[in-house]
Parts: C-alpha cells; structure tokens; sequence
C-alpha cells in the first residue's frame, strides 16, 4: 500500500491495537488449520468422507484440490526467490511442482466425473476455496464433516452441560403448563405417577411408547447420533493433543460419563412427556380408546416439541458449522407464543404476577425502595444488567449481598419479552434491537471462536478477554514515551 493510500485510509498506529491483532490473527489461523486438520484425519476412515476421492503424495493423503493449492503456492511465492538463489534447485522444484500439479489434475478429474454416480449417492462436495484446507473439495456426506464438530458442541453446550440439564428441566415444566394447560398444582401428583409408571413399567407407560411416546425427543433425535459419532472418534496417532483428539484418548471414560448425561438429558423431557400423556387420558376418561391415547401421544409432543419434524431448511440451518445451530427451538416456541396469547391469554397470568410479586416480596423483606432496587440492577454486569428476565430476590448470600436470578433460559417467552424491556422500560434501544435478533443470529463453534478472536469479547457474557493485556501494552508505550 502507498504512502497515499495509507494517508487516504488513516494508517493505524496505537500499539495495543497492533499487537492484539498480531497475536490474534495467527493464533485463529493455526487453530482453523489444525481444527480442519483433525477432521480430515478421521474423515475417510469414519465415511465422512466419499471413499476414493483422496490423493496420496509422498506418503500423505490429501484431497486433490488441496494438493493443488500446495503446488501453486509453491509456484508462486517460493520458485521465484528459489530461482534467484539456486537455480538448479529451482529446476528440481519445478519437477517436483509438475508432478504434484499432474496428480491432482487427475484427481479433480476423477472427482468431477464420478462426483453424479450412485457410488458418491448421499455425499455433497465442500467448495474447493483453499481456505478449507485439507478439506478443500472433499466430498463429504450429506450432513458435512463440518457438522460432526457443531453436533459435538451442541452436546457439549446441553446435554454435558450440568446448569442447561436443571434449566431443562424447569423449562419443560414451565412450557408443560404454559402451552399444555397442565394445572401447576397438578404436577407432584403427575409427576408422582408418571415416574412410578417409568419405573415400573406400567402398561400405561407401555402404551405411551407404542404410540411413540419415546422416539422423538432431543436426544433421541439429534443427540444421540452426535454421541454415537463420539465414540467412533479415532485417530492414528495416540499423541494427539487437540480437543478431539482428548476426546479419543479417553473415549471408554467419556462414553460413559456422556452417555449418563444423555440418559439424564433425554428422561427429563421424556418424563414431562409422559406426565402430559397422562393428564390427556384422564380428561378423556376412565376407558380411553386408541385414538385418544394417539392424540394424547401427539398433545405431548405439540407442547414440548418433536424436534425430528422440521422443514428441510431449518435442518440444514441447525447443523451448518456457520448456521443456527439452536434455531429449531425458536422455530417451535414462537407458534406456540401466538397461539396461547390467542386462544388461551389467561395462561400468562402466573407468570406476569410473579414480575410483580418478587420484587415487591425483596423491597419489603429489606425495606428498600424501587430507587434502590435500580441501583443494584446498574451494579450488576452489562450483559445481564438490562435483562428484562432479571430479579433480585428477598434472601441474601453468605456475605450479606441480595441474591438475584436471570429467568431468561426457563421462560419460553423471555427471548421475545425481555428485548422489548431492555428498549423501552430501560431506553437501550439498540440492545434491545440486538437481543431480538440474535437467536437468529448464526453462531456455532467456528464462528463464536473467531468473533472472539476477532473482538477479544466473549460473545455470551460480552466480557472482554485481552482486557489486562491490552492495559499491559498500553502501560508499556506510555512508559516508552
């Protein structure tokens, strides 16, 4: 860039900056690489990969594009320096780049003519971009190889996730009552039969499960396989010290550990299930038909969602590395959202009462006012600070602070709601904006990893991460100068 443009642009000099993004950069680059790296190296042997469609190039297998894209950097940025330098190493490099340039042309061709064939039926091919890396177009199966690592953080955001297995739970509850119309005073009794059901294998339970009580839930639909493809995890070499490659080293402890989970995970949701196929039976009576048991098989799975049955796109979109990886929850409770305020507002009575009652119950325990309830709500931290789901509550802690609670992930309602009471009850209007879109947003472990990289802020709890770094750097120039 000339010393015009630079002046054009506005050449960027603080320190802090340059260096944060001289860490930074690379630091994403080597993690992208190796990240595609450890997926190519199972790739093929787990069938990720169309069988066949690979090169061998001094012992190494690779894709023939990416054995292109190797031949041609060599082309371009090494031979020419080498040619000044050495010529007769240049002439053997040329070779050498002739042969590599040889067989992946024949590879690409290979793949371009059998790429239709029933022998590659089910498998898509990547784009052949070099950012891919070993990747580069390698025909994968139809869900990606890409996809196997955002099913493996999905398991590890919910299912291996001891916070989201309680908040699960209580958000089946609450979706129970709110969008089945299960009384909550109702629930020990229900929850009383149907665990016994479960445990004792009553022919009320059995009867669920024949009409398909059981073979839709989370973990069973989505979960389970992305558990199954954990334990198929292998690699060739034992020293591998990538996530997944810990993941291989100590697969006979985790299986166990995960597959604990999963059960735990998916008995929660299919618990609740149950509970509701009880209650639809006992208003149909004391001699229910099979279509009635049907129905109430379907009634459960209305309220607390088959996530199975989706559109073709919203599929893709959940298992994309770079799409909504939790969009098929929105794409199930908005639906319901409007058709409880339509047909049965009276519903949401409860739970607008309980806005009112706990912060009325905390300012009498400790005799404060609303002003100093406002004052704690902008002592707290800034991602949660305008949460319309955040209560403080009438207890305190061992050292004496008012405990509070954000409700946001047990109120199926609450990523509708708190937005528009962070715009207009607290006037941050482009956070609220933020927060309406954002389980739109795509996400997924590539892109939450680079836009922290990118950033430096976590984007979940909107902390800064290099914070002390960049103070440490900036500390230094002042003492420089």
């Amino acid at each position: 860039m000339s010393e015009e443009d630079r002046a054009i642009l506005g050449e960027i000099k603080d320190p802090a900056f340059l260096v944060y993004v001289a860490l930074s950069r690379p630091a994403r680059d080597l993690a992208m690489i190796k990240y595609l790296n450890n997926i190519y190296a199972v790739g093929e042997e787990n069938g990720w990969i169309a069988p066949q469609t690979t090169v061998e190039w001094r012992g190494n297998k690779m894709t023939p594009y990416d054995l292109n894209h190797r031949a041609e950097e060599m082309r371009k940025f090494v031979l020419p320096e080498l040619r000044e330098q050495d010529p007769s190493q240049a002439d053997i490099m040329e070779k050498e780049i002739f042969s590599m340039k040889e067989i992946a042309d024949e590879g690409i061709e290979s793949i371009n003519s059998n790429i239709k064939t029933s022998e590659l039926e089910g498998f898509k091919q990547m784009p052949a971009h070099e950012r891919y890396g070993p990747l580069a177009g390698a025909p994968g199966d139809e869900n990606s190889a890409l996809v196997k690592g955002t099913q493996l953080w999905k398991l590890g955001k919910t299912t291996l996730n001891p916070p989201t297995q309680i908040t699960n739970a209580i958000s089946n509850a609450i979706a129970l009552n709110l969008f089945g119309g299960v009384p909550l005073h109702q629930f020990p009794r229900l929850f009383r039969v149907a665990l016994e059901g479960i445990l004792k294998n009553s022919d009320q339970w059995n009867d669920a499960q024949d009409f398909g009580l059981t073979g839709a839930t989370s973990a069973a639909a989505e979960l389970r396989a992305a558990l199954t493809r954990l334990k198929a995890y292998q690699f060739r070499s034992g020293k591998d010290t990538s996530l997944i490659g810990m993941f291989a080293s100590v697969r006979s402890i985790m299986s166990a550990v995960a597959e604990g989970a999963t059960d735990a995970y998916q008995f929660s949701e299919t618990l609740f299930k149950f509970m509701h196929y009880i209650y639809e039976l006992e208003k149909a009576g004391p001699n229910p038909t099979e279509r009635q048991k049907s129905n109430a098989v379907n009634a459960a799975h209305d309220t607390l969602f088959d996530y199975s049955l989706v559109n073709p796109n919203i599929r893709y979109a959940r298992n994309s590395p770079i799409g909504v990886p939790f969009i098929t929850y929105y794409y199930k409770v908005l639906p319901k959202l409007v058709e409880t305020m339509v047909k049965t507002p009276w519903r949401f009575i409860p739970y607008i009462a309980m806005a009112y009652a706990i912060p009325m119950a905390t300012m009498a325990t400790f005799d404060i006012d609303e002003d100093e309830v406002e004052k704690l709500r902008k002592s707290m931290a800034d991602y949660i600070r305008d949460s319309g789901s955040l209560y403080f509550l009438p207890i305190r802690d061992s050292k004496g602070n008012i405990e509070y609670i954000d409700v946001s992930r047990f109120f199926p309602f609450s990523s509708v709601v708190d937005p528009f009471v962070t715009a207009f009850k607290y006037g941050e209007y482009k956070k609220g904006a933020k927060e309406l879109i954002q389980p739109i947003l795509p996400s997924g472990p590539l892109i939450t990893t680079i836009a922290a990289l990118t950033t430096s802020t976590d984007p979940f709890t909107q902390k800064k991460i290099l914070v002390d770094a960049v103070i440490r750097v900036e500390s230094s120039h002042a003492a420089c100068n």
